[in-house]
């Protein structure tokens, strides 16, 4: 059993998260569409599959039936529904991969943005670490966008500075003109 276990948390670390509009065609995910997180679907699953990995063992610790699930879950938003094509041949004795399988398989039908939220709130259900991984994520997003538009702020205010002292020097120099032909 150790040894299986062993074998789900070397596959989960090998998880990739692709681009959903690339993968299995589904475009029922909303590029604007922010989730209850504070980000997209899309972008709540990825820093959920970057937080699995890094925490994996450290602060999650799960059962071998919820890394399975995760891991379908993973390969569901991947490679859409199960396809014997997709999904590499496993040996008779190979328990691991014959319990992937049947946990990918098991998904069905389940839509890929099914799968993401699913994936999240198993990932939230199990280690109470990964709202506060979000909530930074979030207030750090926010942040870059408040210092983004203040740097477009200072630079219009340059900008606009810079014409208004081209404007100013181009009349003190039309004044200064004049009153050479006036002197003349």
């Amino acid at each position: 059993m150790a040894a299986e276990v062993d074998q789900v948390g070397d596959s989960i670390k090998s998880l990739h998260v692709n681009d959903v509009s690339q993968t299995n065609g589904n475009s029922e995910i909303s590029e604007n569409d922010e989730t209850e997180w504070g980000f997209e679907l899309q972008e709540v699953y990825r820093l959920a599959v970057k937080f699995f990995k890094e925490k994996e063992g450290k602060a999650i610790h799960l059962t071998y039936k919820d890394r399975l699930r995760l891991v379908a879950l993973t390969k569901q938003v991947s490679h859409g529904r199960y396809r014997p094509d997709v999904s590499p041949d496993v040996g008779f004795l190979d328990v691991v991969g014959n319990d992937r399988r049947q946990a990918w398989q098991g998904l069905g039908e389940m839509s890929t943005a099914a799968a993401m939220e699913e994936f999240v709130s198993h990932l939230d259900r199990f280690c109470p670490l990964f709202k506060p991984y979000l909530q930074a994520h979030k207030t750090e997003r926010e942040e870059k966008e408040r210092q983004r538009i203040e740097e477009e702020q200072r630079k219009v205010k340059e900008m606009e500075e810079s014409q208004q002292r081209q404007r100013e020097e181009k009349e003190r120099q039309r004044i200064e003109e004049e009153q050479r032909k006036v002197k003349e």
